[in-house]
């Protein structure tokens, strides 16, 4: 029972963290490029009730994955259209890549300190990194509405574009099918290794 208890906590902990910088970081480059959207609606804050969908919240408490409301921006508003929508896009698996990095040397501070952590205070930190790597991985795969995708259209013919924005729903329903095939699951965990491997080295200075 207190492992069930501790780990739900972990889950709020990301929940409470994870999403609500993703979403900050889009609604403040949009800003940054001249679209006032994301501060009429409220987007920019770190308060995770401005960002937190309610399914998608139950989603990530008993399943692991979920997902917070998109922030919305009118790129029309932008000074650069297409920088600008890259770099939105980017943002937010940028922020999380940030806040996995920040986390591990806070971590790995402590331990050079000392500091000796109980396991379920390790588990928090480290569930913490893996799944806003994980998130920052996910969101850069190329596929509607996920960011990737966002950059990819940005660079794409307009016709283009309006086919696969027409088509988004069943793409992003043909995705959530597709990364459940074991050799899909694989690259991905392979990826998200990876970036946690970059990010221990760059932080091995620490120690």
């Amino acid at each position: 029972m207190n492992d069930i208890i501790v780990e739900f906590l972990i889950k709020a902990l990301v929940l409470f963290t994870a999403l609500p910088v993703h979403e900050f970081a889009h609604g403040w480059v949009a800003t940054k490029f001249g679209d006032d959207t994301p501060r009429i609606q409220g987007r920019l804050t770190l308060s995770p009730f401005a960002h937190l969908d309610l399914i998608g919240s139950l989603c990530m408490m008993f399943t692991g994955f979920g997902w917070a409301k998109p922030v919305m921006v009118n790129t029309s508003k932008f000074k650069h259209r297409k920088i600008g929508s890259i770099c939105v896009s980017l943002a937010g698996p940028l922020a999380n890549i940030l806040l996995a990095l920040i986390v591990m040397i806070v971590l790995k501070s402590l331990q050079v300190a000392h500091i000796n952590l109980n396991s379920n205070l390790y588990s928090a930190f480290y569930y913490l990194i893996i799944l806003n790597t994980g998130l920052a991985v996910f969101n850069l795969l190329p596929v509607p509405p996920l960011d990737g995708s966002q950059v990819l259209l940005a660079v794409l013919p307009p016709k283009v574009q309006y086919n696969i924005m027409r088509n988004q729903m069943y793409i992003f329903i043909g995705l959530l099918l597709f990364i459940q095939l074991p050799i899909v699951q694989i690259i991905i965990r392979w990826l998200n290794a990876y970036l946690i491997s970059f990010l221990d080295y760059i932080t091995s200075f620490i120690g």
